[in-house]
């Protein structure tokens, strides 16, 4: 009697062991086949590069998180990051980010807060309609032909200039700044110019002494070109 307990009690531990083992295979297939549970955009994307986005993932299903993101990266590189999330034992919730802009740059292209330049139809009419503009005077056909120096300028550029200019780039040595409240007061500089407060205040201050001064009276534009060593010129 006691030989068949015993029998029967290793049976029944034999029979336990197997469930665990066929339960941990099966969540492991499970764990193994994620089925893509939904795909979150970025609305600062054009509906036709979100649905391209989207397509993509769509079929990267078979490579982990990193290897996706590369991807990616590769042939988006506006999606600034990838999110993953799992959601059960075999979904996840992916959701993929764009890059932060920080300028429109004329008509057909956009600079983002890491220095990179894209085209503005990646992203829809309400993200470049939201960005600040640099007026752009020269006529590039590609992003590279957007200068390092120019980013670096536009990347450098404080907030203050902002607010009360409109910046029009028409090359590396011409970048005029046009006071929003007064379109004839015009500043002149160049793309490695130290655009201090001090130095702003100094300008205000020359072209009320030149206007206070001047024998004729100034009727339009009055310049005040910045770009000569320790010399000022305020002219009409």
């Amino acid at each position: 009697m006691i030989a068949i307990l015993k029998e029967r009690n290793l049976v029944l531990r034999l029979a336990f062991i197997l469930i665990l083992i066929l339960g941990s295979c099966y969540l492991s297939y499970l764990a193994q086949s994620v089925k893509l549970q939904f795909i979150t955009g970025d609305d600062r994307f054009s509906q036709v590069l979100d649905n391209a986005i989207k397509a993509q993932l769509e079929h990267s299903l078979q490579y982990d998180s990193a290897q996706r993101f590369a991807l990616l990266k590769s042939s988006f590189p506006m999606v600034e990051q990838l999110k993953v999330r799992a959601s059960g034992l075999n979904k996840i919730h992916v959701q993929f980010v764009a890059a932060d802009l920080l300028y429109r740059l004329g008509s057909n292209f956009v600079l983002t807060r890491r220095g990179e330049v894209f085209l503005a139809s990646c992203f829809s009419n309400q993200t470049i309609r939201n960005l600040p503009v640099i007026f752009l005077h020269s006529n590039p056909e590609i992003a590279t032909e957007i200068e390092p120096e120019q980013i670096a300028f536009l990347l450098s550029l404080p907030d203050y200039i902002n607010a009360d200019f409109e910046v029009h780039w028409h090359n590396l040595n011409q970048i005029n700044l046009i006071n929003k409240q007064n379109n004839n007061d015009q500043t002149v500089i160049k793309h490695d110019q130290d655009l201090s407060l001090d130095l702003l205040a100094t300008t205000r201050k020359l072209r009320a002494d030149y206007l206070i001064h001047v024998h004729k009276k100034c009727q339009g534009i009055i310049k005040t070109d910045l770009r000569f060593n320790e010399q000022i010129i305020v002219s009409c």
